[in-house]
């Protein structure tokens, strides 16, 4: 059974008089573990589509279900409940807090969460699968940017969501850098048992991917 549905989903920009068509009868199963990859010439819809999947943005008509529950019947809080405990995002840019420490902001998203708890072990354990526990102390912004992307996948995984959203995210890297963090999502898809829904324009980056789409003009083609 598929963790996400979409049906014949459409989503525009602007007025009722002067609609922008930006997603055009979209149609999409993702399965639970797999490794999606979204292709597409800048503009052509990437990024509306997973800030969709993401519960960023609301589309116009069409049907969206995340483990089989339609999202349209959610109330406003089971809406922010599903956007902060099932889905995480890892971006170009890391969207880190550069003056935490490394520890620090892999364990935002638990506060956010407002779990009483923090499981220490689990943290540790994350921070030694990405070879960035000797890291822990130091202030972010005095990171690499291959190490910067590796605190920024630790804290999606410490938040026990369901799916990691990941937009470019070797983008800003340089090769080597880049084999390190594909190796981890393989690492992390394959352990932590998450799916992940990866934007890229970069063939090695789709090579790892269970499958990939492209979207042109707004539609999966």
């Amino acid at each position: 059974m598929s963790l996400i549905s979409i049906k014949n989903l459409n989503k525009s920009y602007g007025n009722k008089n002067n609609p922008v068509d930006v997603l055009c009868d979209i149609n999409l199963d993702i399965q639970s573990g797999e490794i999606l990859g979204i292709m597409g010439k800048s503009g052509s819809g990437k990024t509306t589509l997973i800030n969709i999947i993401g519960c960023i943005e609301t589309f116009d008509s069409g049907k969206y279900f995340f483990d089989q529950k339609d999202v349209l019947s959610f109330s406003k809080k089971d809406f922010l409940k599903l956007r902060r405990n099932q889905i995480s995002f890892i971006f170009q840019n890391f969207a880190l807090i550069n003056d935490y420490t490394v520890l620090q902001n892999i364990k935002l998203p638990l506060i956010y969460s407002f779990k009483n708890k923090i499981d220490n072990s689990t943290l540790d354990t994350v921070m030694e699968d990405l070879s960035i526990h000797h890291l822990s102390k130091k202030l972010v912004s005095t990171l690499s940017g291959g190490e910067k992307q590796r605190v920024a996948i630790a804290r999606s995984i410490v938040s026990n969501s369901s799916i990691i959203i990941a937009d470019e995210p070797t983008g800003s890297l340089d090769s080597e850098n880049e084999k390190i963090i594909l190796n981890n999502i393989l690492l992390i898809n394959k352990k932590y048992k998450k799916t992940f829904i990866i934007v890229t324009h970069d063939q090695d980056v789709a090579s790892i991917c269970s499958r990939v789409i492209h979207i042109t003009d707004g539609r999966i083609k």
